[in-house]
């Protein structure tokens, strides 16, 4: 009997490799095979306890979105730069 190539990740469902120890997708510890080649069930991890929680952002859509158009105006002036140097693109 020759070994499967993929199996079934028990926590999200995702094909994994079959020899994989760690979902590729949900990032579980997979558990170990026994000798038939199945898994026991097992429940997803819980979280970490000593983990600080995620701090908000302080941050505006103003604010991001004008530091995208600078962003922006700044690619077009270094493509339109470039464009004249090869003679493509003649100053206005």
């Amino acid at each position: 009997m020759t070994m499967p190539e993929t199996k079934e990740c028990p926590f999200c469902a995702e094909t994994i490799k079959y020899n994989a120890i760690i979902c590729r997708y949900c990032q579980q510890k997979l558990p170990v095979a026994n000798k038939e080649g199945t898994f026991p069930d097992q429940q997803p991890l819980e979280p970490n306890e000593n983990k600080q929680p995620a701090t908000k952002l302080d941050i505006s859509l103003p604010s991001i979105q004008s530091t995208f158009q600078k962003f922006l105006q700044e690619e077009i002036r270094k493509d339109n730069h470039t464009l004249m140097k090869a003679g493509i693109l003649l100053p206005v």
